[in-house]
């Protein structure tokens, strides 16, 4: 027969329980008697066990594991620093306990706990110094106190604790024969000790008799509780019962576990668990026994010892004792006697009334009973909250009082009564009897309903407490929806409609919140007092508050203080409403005062000490949380982070690893968890396992590649990184500069903290590395100046008075709060959340700061959520407080704040009304001052109050505010927006800023005395400032460093003197360029390089090159165009280069739905070009240098209109207000005119919307009307369209009922004579958080057109395009218009023609324009040939509407004849129209006559655009009856042309003057030509003699990159004379040298070589009309009406310059002949 497996199993269990060797020995002799081959199994079982140890503990092959430990060397006598061992007293798996004598500075004897050697793992040896440090916090004297702690010489670390010299609590109590008080008033003392225990946060999972000893002090027994969480810090049981795995799951001793504890499932360990135990002690110390023996559960095997803990009801203790008394009655005279388990009896004490001893049944029947078993609860709900409050129970019952255990029925009551007044009663006993009869029938009644309560009870509090945990994680809606099932439990319903009320007010819903909050004010205290606190806090965030607000608001906060009772939770629900951090702080310290154990309290106070950088304070409330919940991940990623930035990164590796072991591979968390674990990683130089971590994560985490490319270049391993940021950036370019911020941010930490991003011997190179090695360059450059870091994660900061404290914004833009930092100390203080843009008095009592949201959750400040978005500008509003974070106002809605000199007045710019204004401390009551109209740009006023300096359209601007005029002006950096500092002596200014392309603007420092600006420091500076003294220079990071930085500066010279030397504006953006040329070198993909180059050649004023770049940038785009995109419609574009021998080279280019465009090329004759040589993608022909490229995939726009002069508006409606009126849009029919106007009385809010009507379109407009209070709100109305019915109407509004920033809103109206109707949002499918504007709705109601800043554009503000087949379906998904339109520049202010093909925009106001254009901000133009084709590459306006400075909001007329706009032209804002003219005269020759209505007739039935006039000047694609209608209507006039740019008619009959005909380029006439009046073909004309004599014209401009065409007028000549020459270098027109035929030498960068010819000779001695023309595309000879050559110059560009006429570049060229009637166009003509 074989061996019984199982009882060698159950041997082998039993004898591991023996606790020592003899013992064991003792067990096998008898159990395996007779059984020689069991006992040896079992004995080789254990031999393997005690060998082994905690193998199957450990991972398998964890690399942290010692797999051969070594022996233990410590033994009597060893010393280990002041200690000397002198025994081991008790030995574990992985540690061993001396006792030892301390030598100095005392000698005592005490305990000393070291690890074993081979067990000191980082996991180990980081658990148990948590541990250790969780034990030294307690100091109660029922506690074993941790007197020391340190690391033998061998680092293997120990405690010291007090040596507890006693024996367990049953024993002492047994031993000495104590009663039952007396053993209720150890059992009380070791209840006080675990609720100290617990309020330190620490929860002992193992509470048991011998873990609880009694020793004596001053001859008085005093318990101590001992071993406290030890199992949990060295993963291995220390005592003789204690049962501990790894991963969880039985911690503590079976008999004395709580159920949950047994559960093995996600459900929290808290210190209800201790309770758990502490019952089944007391129950022990009662009865002789545990609820449930060990011997029994161990008997029971595993499974059914879970199921017996978890479910079976343990008897009373006094149905035990009776039991056990049935079973052996007690001896007379009540001797001790042994329990069932072998525990104690209990000697009876006291006689009652009659003198007869009673029973212990007797002594614990009825309140023990209730104690003991509610301990004992099977749902931790049911048991007491806190061993204090069980502590306090047992103390009424020895006092006689009613106990909490029981409910106070009627009877229960009594009977307490009776004892305690037992003579004073004693006649109404039989009344008293029945009472208690009738109470205990209604006692059973009820007892079945109340259960059913509880359980209900038990379910709401559950899902409230969810609710909870996804508002902390600003899972606001989905808290919201979790709490809508228990608004109205009896249970938990106030609790849920109170967190309803906060998560409204959080959502900006005021109204919403306060209706809730009413119905609580009547609920219990906690509740209502709550609802009171944020009552005002509401109130007090609503607005500058009057003084009936004020009043009410202090009535609200009386009573919440008179309400709110001394509990955990009440306090904690005063944090959440606190206005302060300090406040916040001082509530959660009360409320874990009152109750340790109060996770949200505890899990709020560590977010708060994260945010404050407090990261000794997060790690120990980590710690907290870890115990109170230890399945719950949070406590553990928070106490990862505080390890990591105390520098102890192992420790943050474990805590990390056990985050995510915990949480679920679906929760958003998961992700993040990896990502912290990785860059941890990384910190710690641990590369290879930062690419293992990338190897098992998902391909779309974006932060692990990033990390993973770090680790590879960090390792040399440059071609595999170079593979991995191929694919990166394959994602896009959101990819792209995500990867770029992120290596710029990760060089300058890895540089900051000593170490290098790659191996030093190995530089690496191209494209994927470029950002490190100019991150790198930026920080070695700031270094070498002498500049540190003081602060990350912060921007806009500023010094105190003093100089010693820096109050800076912690957080992101829009995610911030306000801080202060400690340069001495290193400490940050967070004072506010939300808030940023700090500024000190300058008393330094107060600071004042901009709050930019009404709440923000700490959580949300410390990770916003990925795609959050900036609150609006216009919600910004001053505040002020105390500099200590303490009594906090608000003072005014508005930005940037700065103090006046007397520390009373502050400057600010009010966003309501666009003012410069000013408001006093002195009178709360006094409004706030405006003192002057400002724009969106950040004043800075002067230290003086005299003078305030701005950035603005590319200029630094000095206003003295008393004049209110500029003072003085200075050009400045390529900067979107700028930051302004004055130094404290008013000498000089400082300036910061940031563009789109985040380029390294740097810091530039004007000198006010020498008019000096240079550029004195690299990098994304952004916001500066001068410490108090002068003698440090303060400068703040932009994205993605946010970081603040210091450097010492010479306060006795200047500051661009002590920095020096700086650059100067040109050489600061020769150096951009040059920036830009390096990246587009090392990679030519990459748009964006393209179109920020292109800024760059703008600002330099070589406009052809950033017009080229802009092109560049549509072509790189091309691939990456959304594939939903609306541009469905295919193109195939054909151009053919003519070659000798009648053969052709064509190329085509065919962009197929959906699909890439691309270019084919093939060769043969004419008319037979079979031969394909290749076929490529577009973008790729465009790296390959295809110059045609440019003009077959980005045809250019022509615009076949041009603008009249524009006529300021106040001349033709005198009643609009230039300052604050500007026109909306028009209706269809032309008889409404809608007006945005700004504070017009009668209005509702700061932005309303008005309307002008006339009956007809003949008659004058009529007064303004407001829209009425259905349309406008008290916020800004704004930007109207309407439909072609003129029936709906859609229109911006930033109202509060919105999703962020301004929406999209539409109103109805029955009829055109009915008023319009409310308002509605277009909703979350429109709209988002990043905000909406310009909606533009088509004729035929199908396309709405707006602009938007949501992610995903090209740039900031984007167009985009939402579609619907009928007008009664819904709006489809808004898509983006992709490359050809967007760019990484602002796209906004939109406007569509009625006909649907032109689509204006404009440069944002405050924004950095599209490069190409004519001022600060620039009108453009899309248009597309039908409804069904792709919209084109925008156009500029050109100069007849586009002046030097701004020019926005364009607007066409109902009838598309007048253009309606905004300028700055002449200083303030005006408005303006401007006619919009057709191109009549096709010629060219200033005549509209036959020769113009022959071309139209011919080209009748086609779609040639010079043609195409009508019915708008832009046509409709078709050459029919309307463009001929158009050109009857100039028939025989004369044509006065807007794109003549020069025009020299040579009808002078002398002098040395030839006359420009538009005064502008008037030339100056050379010795050899003669005046010939009656010569000319157009009367006058100028002769040359071909040696001296030309004409050397002033400098003509406007030509560019644009449509340009040169006419004149010839005769004579000889073959290679000059006709016309530009600059003095190139010929543009002259007679070939072979055979004087007509000839050009103007070409393109790309085809330099590229000549043109003709074979029409010009020399013949007859007149002869040439002409060239280039059409965007080509170039163009004419000859007599006759088109004799064309070749493509897709790049051909014109700077500007002067013309020669009649010469050329070299000597002996000069024409010899008649020229008359010279014409330069900006436009194609047909001569």
């Amino acid at each position: 027969m074989g061996t019984d497996h199982s009882n060698v199993k159950a041997i082998f269990c039993e004898a591991l329980d023996k606790a020592t060797a003899n013992e064991r020995a003792a067990y096998l002799e008898e159990a395996c008697a007779e059984k020689p081959d069991v006992r040896s199994q079992v004995e080789e079982l254990l031999r393997l066990h005690d060998t082994v140890g905690a193998f199957l503990e450990s991972p398998i092959l964890d690399p942290d594991t010692v797999l051969e430990p070594s022996p233990l060397t410590e033994s009597p006598g060893t010393v280990i620093g002041r200690y000397r061992l002198l025994e081991k007293i008790g030995e574990g798996g992985m540690a061993v306990v001396h006792m030892a004598e301390q030598e100095r500075p005392i000698r005592r004897k005490v305990a000393l706990k070291i690890i074993k050697l081979g067990m000191d793992t980082r996991q180990v040896i980081a658990r148990f110094e948590a541990e250790r440090q969780a034990l030294a916090m307690m100091d109660h004297p029922s506690i074993a106190k941790v007197l020391d702690a340190g690391a033998t010489e061998t680092g293997r670390p120990y405690f010291v604790m007090e040596l507890v010299q006693g024996v367990s609590i049953t024993e002492y109590c047994d031993g000495n024969s104590l009663g039952t008080k007396d053993r209720l008033a150890l059992f009380v003392q070791v209840c006080h000790a675990v609720q100290h225990a617990h309020q330190k946060g620490i929860i002992h999972r193992d509470i048991k008799p011998s873990n609880v000893m009694v020793t004596h002090h001053d001859g008085k027994p005093v318990p101590k509780v001992i071993d406290f969480g030890i199992a949990k810090a060295t993963n291995q049981r220390l005592t003789e019962k204690t049962l501990f795995t790894r991963y969880a799951h039985l911690i503590g001793t079976p008999a004395y576990m709580s159920p949950e504890q047994a559960e093995l499932s996600d459900l929290d360990i808290d210190t209800r668990t201790d309770i758990y135990s502490l019952g089944v002690l007391l129950y022990e110390l009662l009865t002789g026994t545990t609820p449930f023996s060990e011997e029994e559960l161990r008997k029971a095997g595993y499974v059914e010892m879970q199921r017996v803990i978890r479910e079976q009801e343990p008897v009373k203790p006094s149905t035990r004792i009776r039991t056990a008394h049935v079973a052996q009655p007690p001896p007379a005279g009540g001797t001790k006697q042994p329990s069932s388990a072998g525990g104690t009896g209990i000697t009876p004490e006291g006689g009652g009334a009659t003198g007869v001893p009673r029973t212990p049944y007797q002594q614990v029947r009825g309140d023990l009973d209730w104690i003991v078993m509610k301990t004992l609860e099977k749902d931790r709900s049911r048991r007491y909250d806190t061993a204090g409050g069980l502590a306090e129970d047992i103390r009424r019952h020895l006092e006689h009082e009613p106990v909490l255990a029981r409910g106070p029925g009627v009877a229960y009551r009594l009977r307490k009564f009776l004892r305690r007044h037992r003579v004073q009663v004693g006649i109404i006993v039989v009344v008293a009897a029945a009472a208690v009869a009738v109470g205990g029938i209604l006692s059973m009644w009820n007892r079945d309903r109340a259960q059913l309560a509880e359980a209900e009870g038990f379910k709401h509090r559950n899902i409230l407490s969810q609710a909870r945990e996804q508002y902390a994680k600003a899972e606001r809606e989905a808290a919201l929806a979790t709490i809508n099932p228990i608004r109205e439990s009896k249970h938990v319903g106030p609790e849920a409609r109170l967190l309803q009320a906060t998560i409204l007010v959080d959502n900006r819903q005021p109204k919403e919140a306060m209706a809730v909050l009413g119905g609580l004010l009547d609920e219990k205290p906690e509740i209502a007092g709550a609802a009171h606190s944020l009552f005002a806090r509401i109130l007090w965030e609503s607005g500058s508050p009057d003084a009936q607000t004020l009043e009410e608001i202090d009535g609200h906060r009386r009573q919440a203080e008179a309400m709110l009772p001394e509990t955990a939770e009440a306090y904690f629900l005063r944090a959440m409403t606190a206005l302060t951090v300090k406040e916040q702080l001082v509530s959660l310290d009360k409320a874990l005062q009152l109750d340790p154990s109060h996770y949200e309290s505890r899990r709020l106070r560590a977010y708060t000490y994260y945010a404050s950088r407090k990261y000794d304070r997060l790690r120990d409330d980590a710690l907290a949380m870890t115990i109170l919940r230890p399945r719950d991940p949070l406590g553990y990623a928070l106490r990862a982070k505080a390890w990591r930035e105390l520098g102890r990164h192992p420790e943050a590796i474990a805590d990390f690893s056990l985050a995510i072991a915990l949480t679920s591979r679906d929760e958003p968390q998961y992700s993040d968890l990896r990502i912290q674990r990785s860059e941890t990683l990384l910190r710690m130089g641990e590369y290879e396992r930062v690419i293992a971590e990338m190897q098992t994560g998902s391909k779309d985490s974006s932060p692990l590649q990033y990390h993973k490319f770090a680790a590879l270049t960090a390792l040399g391993e440059y071609d595999a990184a170079t593979t991995l940021f191929c694919e990166i950036i394959a994602q896009g370019h959101e990819a792209r500069q995500k990867h770029r911020d992120w290596c710029a941010k990760y060089v300058f930490d890895t540089l900051e903290s000593g170490r290098s991003w790659h191996p030093p011997e190995q530089e690496p190179f191209g494209a994927a590395f470029l950002p490190m090695v100019e991150a790198e360059e930026t920080y070695r450059s700031l270094v070498a100046k002498g500049a540190h870091r003081l602060t990350t994660d912060g921007f806009s900061a500023r010094w105190s008075p003093d100089g010693k404290k820096l109050a800076f914004s912690l957080g992101v833009q829009g995610y911030s709060g306000v801080a202060v930092f400690d340069p001495a100390t290193k400490e940050t203080d967070l004072l506010i959340v939300p808030g940023k843009d700090p500024r000190w008095s300058p008393d330094g009592k107060h600071i004042a700061f901009i709050r930019d949201r009404q709440n923000l959750r700490l959580e949300e400040l410390l990770t916003p959520a990925p795609g959050s978005q900036r609150p609006p500008e216009t919600d910004e509003e001053l505040w002020i407080m105390n500099a200590d974070g303490t009594a906090l106002r608000r003072l005014a809605q508005g930005s940037w704040p700065s103090w006046a000199s007397d520390s009373i007045g502050l400057y600010y710019l009010s966003r309501k009304d666009s003012t410069l204004s000013q408001v006093s401390l002195a009178d709360p009551a006094v409004e706030p001052k405006a003192i002057m109209k400002w724009s969106y740009v950040l004043p800075s006023v002067s230290p003086d109050g005299r003078q305030v300096a701005h950035f603005e359209g590319g200029s630094l601007k000095i206003t003295d505010l008393a004049s209110q005029k500029v003072v003085d002006e200075c050009k400045g950096p390529a900067m979107s927006w700028g930051v302004i500092g004055w130094s404290p002596t008013g000498k000089e200014v400082c300036l910061g800023g940031g563009n789109p392309q985040r380029d390294s603007i740097g810091l530039w420092v004007y000198d006010l005395q020498k008019k000096e600006f240079l550029r004195i420091l690299d990098g994304q500076v952004t916001a500066t400032c001068w410490s108090p003294a002068s003698t440090k220079l303060t400068f703040c990071m932009g994205t993605p460093y946010l970081e603040v930085w210091s450097l010492p500066v010479d306060s006795g010279v200047p500051t661009s003197e002590a920095l020096g030397p700086g650059q100067t504006l040109d050489q600061h953006l020769s150096a951009m360029l040059a920036v830009y040329n390096r990246r587009i070198e090392a990679d030519p993909q990459d748009a964006y390089a393209y179109s920020s180059r292109a800024q760059y050649h703008d600002l330099l004023g070589d406009r052809a090159s950033a017009t080229a770049d802009m092109r560049q940038w549509s072509a790189v785009q091309s691939p990456e165009l959304p594939r939903d995109s609306i541009c469905t419609a295919s193109r195939d574009l054909r151009r053919v280069i003519h070659l000798p021998f009648d053969c052709e080279l064509v190329f085509a280019a065919e962009r197929p739905v959906n699909e890439t465009p691309m270019l084919s090329v093939a060769f043969g004759q004419k008319g037979r070009c079979e031969m394909r040589l290749f076929r490529t993608p577009m973008f790729i022909a465009s790296l390959l240098g295809f110059g045609i490229l440019v003009g077959v995939d980005v045809p250019p726009a022509r615009a076949n209109f041009v603008f009249g002069e524009p006529v300021n508006l106040r001349t033709v409606i005198p009643v609009l207000d230039p300052l604050y009126d500007t026109v909306s849009c028009f209706s269809p029919d032309g008889l409404e005119m809608y007006i945005d106007s700004e504070d017009r009385p009668g209005g509702h809010g700061s932005w309303d919307l008005w309307v002008q009507s006339r009956p007809s379109v003949e008659d004058g407009w009529g007064p303004l009307e407001n829209v009425g209070f259905s349309v406008n709100s008290t916020n800004e109305d704004a930007f109207a369209c309407i439909s072609a019915d003129g029936l709906t109407l859609y229109l911006n509004s930033d109202r509060p009922d919105g999703y962020g920033g301004f929406d999209i809103y539409v109103t109805t109206r029955p009829s055109k004579s009915s008023p319009w109707g409310s308002a509605m949002n277009l909703g979350m499918h429109i709209n988002s958080s990043a905000g909406e504007g310009s909606p533009c709705i088509s004729a035929d109601g199908l396309e709405l057109y707006f602009s938007s800043e949501r992610t995903g554009g090209y740039g900031g503000a984007d167009i985009y395009v939402s579609t619907r087949s009928t007008t009664n379906d819904p709006w489809g998904e808004p898509v983006n218009l992709g490359p050809a339109v967007n760019s990484v520049y602002n796209e906004s202010f939109l406007c569509l023609s009625p006909d649907g093909l032109l689509l204006f925009f404009c440069d944002p106001i405050g924004g950095t324009p599209r490069p190409g254009g004519y001022g600060g901000r620039d009108m453009w133009m899309t248009r597309r040939d039908s409804l069904s084709d792709p919209w084109q590459v925008p156009v500029n306006l050109g100069p007849q509407v586009n002046g030097p400075g701004a020019d926005a909001g364009p607007t066409i007329s109902w009838n598309g004849a007048m253009m309606y706009f905004w300028s700055n032209r002449t200083g303030g804002w005006e408005n303006y129209q401007a006619p919009i003219i057709p191109i009549v005269d096709f010629t060219g020759d200033g005549q509209v006559d036959g020769k113009d209505l022959l071309i139209m007739v011919l080209e009748l039935g086609g779609n040639d655009s010079l043609c195409d006039i009508g019915p708008y000047a832009w046509g409709d694609g078709v050459v029919d009856a309307k463009d001929l209608m158009v050109l009857a209507e100039y028939i025989g006039q004369g044509f006065q042309d807007p794109t003549l740019v020069a025009h020299w008619a040579f009808d002078e009959i002398e002098g040395d003057i030839a006359s420009d005909s538009l005064d502008e380029s008037d030339g100056r006439v050379m010795i050899g030509a003669t005046w010939r009046p009656d010569a000319g073909m157009v009367h006058g004309a100028l002769e040359l003699d071909g040696v001296t004599g030309s004409v050397v014209t002033g400098s003509v401009a406007e030509l560019g990159t644009g449509p340009f065409s040169v006419i004149a007028w010839v005769k004579g000549g000889a073959p290679g004379q000059i006709l016309l020459n530009h600059g003095g270098t190139t010929d543009w027109l002259m007679a070939n040298p072979i055979d004087g035929s007509l000839m050009t030498k103007l070409t393109s960068k790309s085809q330099p070589l590229s000549i043109g010819t003709s074979e029409a000779v010009i020399t013949d001695g007859k007149w002869h009309r040439i002409a060239l023309v280039f059409d965007g595309a080509d170039r163009i000879l004419y000859v007599d009406s006759k088109e004799v050559a064309r070749d493509p110059q897709p790049d051909l560009s014109v700077t500007d310059g002067k013309f020669i006429i009649g010469a050329g570049s070299k000597a002996g060229t000069g024409w010899s002949g008649l020229i008359d009637d010279v014409r330069i166009h900006s436009r194609v003509v047909r001569p």
